[in-house]
């Protein structure tokens, strides 16, 4: 029988002007409800997005480039707390997304997935 409260992962993102956390929730019957949530260690700010995986970069102490898929939003964030800028990538088609999970090392990106928090 399948967990229905969910499994959850968490990684901490340090060196950035803020401290925060990417985390994911996976639920369902079948366990095909996914987000991943970038939240706050001072809970000044929650952005969700509603997919498996993120592949992301942080650039200085100031900056994260995030790479998704692009429904995996529904408004295109810019800021996280006020004072992290956030670069969305969006990944709009099939193919987008496979070279991303075959190519994000060489490309300096890591990797979070609902599925192993890595």
């Amino acid at each position: 029988m399948p967990d229905l409260n969910g499994i959850e992962n968490s990684v901490s993102i340090s060196g950035m002007n803020k401290q925060f956390f990417i985390e994911s929730k996976t639920w369902g019957l079948a366990g095909n409800h996914e987000e991943i949530k970038l939240v706050s260690a001072e809970n000044c700010d929650t952005i969700t997005f509603y997919t498996d995986q993120i592949f992301y970069e942080v650039k200085g102490t100031d900056t994260l480039a995030i790479h998704t898929n692009s429904s995996s939003f529904s408004e295109k964030p810019s800021k996280f707390c006020e004072t992290i800028f956030l670069e969305i990538h969006e990944l709009t088609s099939y193919d987008d997304i496979e070279k991303m999970e075959k190519t994000f090392k060489e490309r300096g990106l890591e990797r979070f997935t609902s599925n192993d928090g890595k």
